[in-house]
């Protein structure tokens, strides 16, 4: 927030914005650089386990279809509920990423794996969409619950903010929408490699 008030406050000096301000009060503090923990992802061990895993909860197994999918095509959750049968040309998603549509205009090309061809086919809901998403926040919310019962507790390094230390806290706790695009990198990155 700081460093967007200052950007703020330096366009406001300009004089080309209309010299708003005689200078920055902003320009001999110097802001501290973000700290960021190392991200937490599933291992495809994990990620197989979670999609291949009996649910008889009917909400909890179309949460875990939904997070599978997003797993097998690395999408931000703000695309994943806008895709459309009409967004799978010749079994590849084909999507521009609201996130950076104005900068790029070059569309995400995604091969759908057997996988994410399987969930597609369990759904054929009536008003075209991929799958029956809900709210951003339960949608979350599901993910703990359906963590904690599959099991899903490997304890993981989180770094606290506020006591800017490491904390050890189960996946199930950290389970979340982004989970699934930081985990179909790790796994692709880790195919990448080898």
């Amino acid at each position: 927030i700081l460093k967007r008030f200052r950007a703020f406050l330096s366009w406001c000096v300009l004089p080309q914005n209309g010299a708003m301000l005689k200078e920055n009060p902003f320009s001999n503090y110097q802001l501290k650089g973000e700290v960021y923990g190392a991200p937490i992802c599933m291992t495809k061990e994990e990620r197989d386990y979670l999609y291949n895993l009996e649910i008889t909860d009917e909400r909890l197994s179309r949460v875990r279809d939904i997070f599978c999918f997003q797993c097998f095509v690395g999408c931000r959750v703000g695309d994943l509920i806008t895709f459309t049968k009409e967004d799978i040309i010749n079994d590849t998603l084909v999507y521009y990423p609201n996130k950076t549509k104005s900068e790029n205009r070059t569309p995400a090309k995604v091969p759908l794996s057997s996988k994410a061809k399987a969930i597609l086919e369990k759904y054929d809901l009536p008003d075209g969409k991929l799958l029956p998403f809900i709210s951003d926040q339960k949608y979350n919310d599901y993910l703990k619950d359906l963590f904690s019962m599959a099991g899903l507790n490997r304890m993981v390094a989180k770094f606290n903010p506020l006591t800017m230390e490491k904390e050890k806290i189960p996946l199930s706790q950290v389970a979340s929408s982004h989970l699934a695009r930081r985990t179909f990198i790790h796994i692709l990155h880790r195919n990448v490699k080898d």
